[in-house]
């Protein structure tokens, strides 16, 4: 073998070997397949980094560099910009690299009347799921992202005022359009969800997932049921905020928001963080990292949905799959008692282990 074989070889076995291996899973029986994280646009027209439709091409790029090719959006994210943003993004990748849009799936969340702002004083939210509604928003995702169709359209929040009847017929022409391929709800109870499900399944259409709040900072779906639905209907949720993210899109609640001195919110922020921060010594990875690992872990096949613009960052949590395969159940259990899952139907008391607590983790106690 000549020596420039020898080096092509080399070179071509490190590229092999710093791909990104990112894992594939169907969220239903009827599909769609995902990637098993998945990239939130909540913050793509909110965030410093991303000033342009060109910058927000570069995000989507990272997360399909890092494998990652399923996108998160709704409509109303940063009063519908993030939305606007993808689309030119997306029309340009599909512009120079012919089949881009085919590649990837496409999340689409409905039914929240408002700006997205959620800013006190700002315009009261409001939800519809009705046909007129759902029709016309659907016409709008197609238009603004220059796309035939939808990987799923998704109702964002539950609306008490739903006909389930209606939303099920609706779905169906839809589906029978071919705008749509797959339907899914956010944030639905079990019995929210079971009462749309049945109507929609007399018509053959399978509520592919149910999107939750679900990190170390809320983890309450782990003991109302929600999985375990999930896990009969043979469905995979999906998790935003997986590293502590609010609903308003502001700062994330466990790395990032200041809690008064001395609060209960400030001590369980800290003993989540200084776990977070033990199981990732063990592991050799970082806080937020284990973090996703941990939901990642859960026998319910969760798909995390992160909300990094950083391109960086969007990488080396792509890697949370591969490091959730190393958690031990000893592991996530310790993560899982600090957080709040109740292991005695009630929460453990958390005393750091001193003994085992590395300098750095020290300093984090006493923030």
């Amino acid at each position: 073998m000549t020596t420039s074989l020898v080096l092509a070889f080399c070179v071509f076995s490190v590229a092999a070997a710093l791909a990104p291996i990112m894992p594939r899973v169907n969220l239903s029986a009827a599909g769609p397949e995902v990637s098993r994280v998945a990239l939130g646009i909540l913050h793509l027209a909110k965030d410093e980094k991303v000033r342009s439709p060109a910058d927000a091409r570069k995000v989507l790029e990272a997360a399909r560099a890092a494998g990652i090719t399923t996108f998160d959006l709704a409509d109303n994210y940063a009063g519908g910009k993030s939305l606007k943003w993808f689309g030119l993004a997306l029309q340009a990748l599909e512009r120079d690299q012919p089949g881009w849009r085919a590649s990837i799936q496409v999340i689409a969340k409905i039914g929240e009347l408002d700006d997205g702002s959620y800013a006190a004083g700002g315009p009261l939210p409001w939800l519809d799921t009705g046909a007129q509604y759902t029709t016309n928003i659907t016409d709008f995702y197609l238009k603004e992202l220059n796309t035939t169709y939808l990987d799923v359209l998704m109702y964002h929040w539950p609306d008490r005022l739903s006909d389930p009847r209606e939303v099920a017929a609706t779905f169906k022409a839809l589906k029978d359009s071919g705008k749509v391929r797959h339907f899914a709800v956010s944030n639905y109870k079990t019995f929210q969800f079971k009462l749309i499900a049945q109507e929609t399944e007399r018509l053959g259409i399978t509520l592919v997932t149910n999107e939750v709040n679900l990190s170390p900072w809320m983890p309450a779906v782990y003991d109302d049921g929600t999985l375990e639905d999930a896990m009969l209907r043979g469905i995979r949720p999906l998790s935003w905020g997986p590293i502590g993210g609010d609903p308003s899109g502001g700062a994330n609640y466990l790395f990032k928001v200041k809690f008064p001195a001395g609060s209960e919110s400030a001590k369980r922020q800290t003993n989540i963080r200084t776990m977070l921060k033990l199981v990732g010594d063990e592991l050799g990875e970082t806080e937020d990292i284990v973090a996703l690992a941990w939901t990642l872990r859960h026998p319910a096949g969760v798909v995390p949905i992160i909300g990094s613009m950083n391109t960086t960052r969007i990488a080396l949590q792509a890697r949370a799959p591969l490091v959730a395969m190393r958690m031990s159940r000893k592991q996530w259990w310790g993560i899982a008692n600090i957080a709040g899952v109740l292991i005695w139907g009630g929460p453990v008391p958390f005393v750091p282990p001193q003994a085992e607590v590395s300098t750095q983790v020290q300093s984090i106690m006493l923030l």
